[in-house]
């Protein structure tokens, strides 16, 4: 079984909708938009450094519900949510923001080639999924047809992406050219490098 870790903000409606209840409830229905991807087995809820199994919350499609008495609201808390689940039972919710169907669609296939290569460590074949993905995120996001490198640079000056995050993309956009028979005397993808950039993929869609 495998985890993962929301921060979620209370106070902010675009995400968080609140609805006063009877006997000093309050309902929070609190949006995350990828949390419908995953097969959630439980989860635990962290509440301003308390952590709790909460038998008053439930998760509906994207968003975690919680009531909680008025004394005790969940505004001005720290939130985090932890979930523990087996897998992905629907890739391509793991790309909201991509209004293109088509895409997002190709997308979550190819977050499922790159899933199961960093498992079988399968480091190139993990590298180039990743490629597509972070090139077709880009593409969606900057609205033109332009080469992975143009793609990298427009994100960075426009600050879609760090400098950090364009490194490591430009790292995976060079080991991408290693299918190639004439660069066999170049280094070989190495496991920080796999490490960094699971990493980095994982948070490009987590805020993307």
């Amino acid at each position: 079984m495998k985890s993962k870790l929301f921060i979620l903000n209370t106070n902010d409606p675009s995400i968080c909708e609140i609805e006063c209840g009877d006997n000093l409830t309050t309902k929070y229905s609190i949006k995350v938009p990828t949390l419908s991807a995953y097969a959630v087995e439980y989860m635990t809820v962290n509440i301003s450094g308390s952590t709790a199994l909460l038998d008053n919350s439930t998760i509906s499609n994207d968003k975690l519900i919680i009531h909680a008495t008025t004394e005790s609201g969940l505004q001005r808390h720290d939130l985090m949510l932890f979930i523990h689940y087996h897998g992905i039972r629907k890739y391509d919710l793991l790309f909201p923001s991509i209004k293109e169907k088509e895409l997002r669609v190709r997308l979550g296939e190819f977050y499922r080639e790159a899933e199961l290569a960093f498992d079988n460590t399968s480091w190139l074949t993990f590298l180039l999924m990743c490629g597509a993905i972070f090139e077709g995120i880009l593409f969606s996001k900057i609205a033109e047809n332009k080469p992975f490198n143009f793609l990298i640079k427009e994100a960075s000056r426009l600050k879609i992406i760090r400098a950090d995050e364009a490194d490591i993309m430009n790292k995976v956009r060079e080991y991408r050219n290693l299918v190639h028979a004439n660069k066999f005397d170049k280094a070989y993808v190495s496991r920080e490098d796999a490490m960094d950039t699971m990493r980095l993929l994982n948070s490009i869609i987590q805020n993307a």
